[in-house]
């Protein structure tokens, strides 16, 4: 039985550290693009931190949008789940519109 206040757990806090876009298209001057968070483990809900933005979710894909210009796109990527579990990517992906 789980005390009062404590949140369940659904084992370690995982997703896998992106290597390319999952969706991009042209818009003011660069590209919006996606990367789905595939987040496995821990508990709902998570809170997302992409370098200095963040963002609360219960999903466990969680569409990562954001404008971008250049061939490459370096960010961090960080999960917190509510029961404490933490876990962080730094990512390279070269852009696909410059291929």
């Amino acid at each position: 039985m789980i005390a009062s206040g404590q949140c369940w757990s659904y084992g370690l806090l995982y997703f896998p550290k992106p290597t390319q876009l999952d969706a991009w298209k042209t818009e003011n001057g660069g590209y919006r693009v996606t990367i789905i968070v595939r987040i496995s483990g821990g508990t709902p809900p998570f809170t997302v931190h992409h370098d200095t933005d963040i963002f609360v979710t219960e999903e466990r894909h969680y569409p990562l949008v954001f404008h971008a210009a250049g061939c490459t796109i370096i960010h961090t990527i960080a999960v917190e789940s509510a029961d404490g579990q933490s876990i962080s990517h730094q990512y390279f992906i070269r852009s696909p519109w410059c291929d």
